[in-house]
């Protein structure tokens, strides 16, 4: 269901070191189950980058997570999932404007804005922009519908505390969620 498969994203963002083998388990069922859901390629993608930041050596998950990126996007161009997993592997690889890039659409892809997109594109500015500019990306990531604020906000806040400025962002998430 929606929701199940909700969670499972939520999990999968979220998750510790100590939970990835299930979640995998989880996200590669789903894919099995549907293999032409674009969003299930995309959950185990984000389960294979998970689990490269975990062990940066292992070359393979981040392989694997590029590979289905690249099939989700094949398999539904319109949706953000697969350009999510993209933009990441990118990023991952050091190749950060490259994938601004592929967030901002650059005229040939068809991404439409979402709050992933929203919320990896203030991830990405972190260090790169003003306050002010990372702060428009992750409001918007907060009031898109269907957001997840079970995701962004812990990342937000452990953002403010690797900074030094990180007191205006908090009032300003608090005054977000008011409304």
């Amino acid at each position: 269901t929606l929701s199940q498969t909700r969670n499972l994203e939520e999990s999968i963002w979220l998750a510790d070191a100590d939970q990835l083998d299930h979640l995998e388990k989880a996200a590669a069922r789903l894919v099995q189950q549907d293999p032409y859901s674009s969003f299930g390629h995309y959950l185990l993608a984000e389960m294979y980058l998970k689990q490269f930041k975990q062990s940066p050596s292992q070359l393979r998950l981040l392989k694997q997570a590029s590979e289905l990126g690249q099939q989700a996007i094949e398999l539904n161009p319109k949706e953000d999932y697969g350009y999510i997993v993209s933009a990441q592997v990118l990023d991952l690889m050091e190749y950060t404007d490259n994938a601004l890039d592929i967030l901002e659409g650059d005229g040939r892809l068809p991404l439409q804005s979402s709050w992933r997109v929203d919320f990896l594109r203030g991830q990405l500015m972190s260090g790169q922009s003003s306050e002010s500019q990372i702060l428009k990306y992750f409001e918007s990531a907060l009031k898109t519908k269907n957001s997840s604020p079970d995701i962004i906000i812990p990342y937000v806040i452990a953002t403010l505390q690797n900074g030094s400025s990180g007191a205006p962002l908090i009032e300003e998430l608090r005054a977000w969620m008011k409304n």
